[in-house]
């Protein structure tokens, strides 16, 4: 706990916690189920400076390894100051797989106005056969997942939990995983997001998970993002903006030995460009909407979603 924490070696807490806090009053609380939560009561004020009086740019930073399998790994930082470039910086690797049945949990918050970026990898897959994937949570005012990657991946067990905050922004150019026997939930809340990589939910031998995706304002998807929650029956995708989803990616919810799964996108403007979205099954098709309910929203039998006011579709 510092107003500026820089990890470059390697942390190991098996079963344990870790945790990299920044900020200037920190209160530490045990929760229970061996959990310990960090709350920081006062921000970092100004500048950070080293020992040679340079600017630290990261109110935390992790470039090695932090290691807490069957545990607990909390990156927090909160700033006053606009001037640090990120709150929280991973470039190395944070894991906290599940091991002897215990699920990992890493927590990273960068604040109400701080920025995360995750350069490196995340892990909290299971370890072992029969280990489910366990949990993360990334949130930030921004939230940048570009060059690093993301997965809570079961080992012949379902997949985890992801889900990812970020108030103004999300950038998901790095994969998100959470595929299993049975797939695991991904979800992304944000103000603006743009996707270029896949984000996978996938069922090896069961049901595919679930992706939720809510977007305050617009939605951008290159032909590079792929959303995907194919098993052996689909499962779920949700994709909804209150403003714009323009796309050229894939939305997959196939039912490799069953059904095919439900996939759901809507906004006030859909742009589909030479888009793939398929949720057929060997044992019948799913759904497929695409800019609102059946009939307008007269079929109540069915969740309703918001009708879009424009829809286009080319290939």
């Amino acid at each position: 706990i510092a107003p500026s924490v820089n990890n470059k070696g390697v942390v190991i807490a098996k079963l344990g916690t870790v945790g990299l806090v920044s900020g200037e009053a920190t209160t530490i609380d045990f929760v229970g189920n061996d959990l310990i939560a960090f709350t920081i009561k006062k921000p970092v004020e100004g500048q950070v400076l080293d020992k040679d009086g340079n600017l630290i740019s990261d109110r935390i930073s992790n470039s090695g390894s932090i290691q807490a399998d069957g545990g607990t790994v909390i990156l927090s930082a909160k700033s006053a100051s606009k001037i640090i470039r990120d709150a929280i910086n991973v470039e190395g690797m944070v894991s906290a797989k599940t091991v002897t049945k215990k699920n990992g949990r890493i927590f990273i918050s960068g604040g109400d106005q701080g920025n995360v970026n995750v350069a490196g990898t995340l892990d909290a897959s299971g370890e072992k056969p029969g280990d489910q994937g366990g949990e993360i949570v990334v949130k930030g005012a921004s939230v940048v997942v570009d060059k690093g990657s993301i997965q809570a991946k079961g080992n012949e067990a379902k997949g985890g939990e992801v889900t990812v905050i970020g108030t103004d922004s999300v950038s998901a150019g790095g994969t998100m995983d959470v595929s299993g026997k049975t797939g695991g939930n991904v979800n992304i809340t944000t103000g603006g997001l743009s996707i270029a990589a896949p984000i996978l939910a996938k069922g090896t031998t069961g049901e595919g998970g679930t992706i939720n995706i809510n977007t305050l304002f617009k939605s951008w998807e290159v032909v590079s993002a792929m959303l995907d929650v194919s098993g052996a029956s689909g499962g779920t995708i949700k994709h909804f903006a209150d403003q714009q989803i323009t796309t050229s990616g894939k939305y997959l919810a196939i039912g490799n030995d069953g059904k095919g799964g439900s996939i759901d996108v809507t906004a006030n403007s859909l742009r589909f460009l030479s888009n793939t979205i398929d949720a057929s099954g060997t044992m019948g098709g799913g759904s497929i909407r695409l800019g609102g309910e059946y009939q307008g929203g007269k079929n109540l039998a069915v969740d309703e979603i918001p009708n879009a006011q424009m829809l286009l579709i080319n290939d």
